[in-house]
């Protein structure tokens, strides 16, 4: 009985685990991109001699700009992808009552 109490809190953390892990990842999918455009942009701006006000400004303003642009890009690359299983799907379903399955 205690076996199976502690195989099931292992099996218990391993999903807590995953579920850090997958939202870590996609965390930093989205936030990745743009903190490193944000990080390029103050460089520029820096090198060029912008004042720092203004180069921060400036490295919100493409944060913002490229974590939107990251969402937009994610969410058609996602879209994409539903509607082809739904095809497959679709597929799958006509071809099995053609048969008579």
């Amino acid at each position: 009985m205690g076996e199976m109490v502690t195989i099931a809190a292992f099996m218990l953390l391993a999903i807590f685990v995953l579920e850090a892990a997958w939202r870590l990842a996609l965390a930093m999918l989205i936030l990745g991109p743009a903190a490193y455009a944000a990080i390029v942009a103050a460089w520029y701006s820096a090198q060029s001699g912008v004042d720092v006000p203004v180069t921060i400004i400036l490295a919100i303003a493409v944060f913002a700009l490229a974590r939107q642009a990251t969402f937009l890009l994610l969410g058609s690359v996602l879209d994409s992808l539903r509607e082809m299983a739904i095809a497959v799907r679709g597929k799958r379903y006509s071809s099995a009552t053609e048969t008579g399955h």
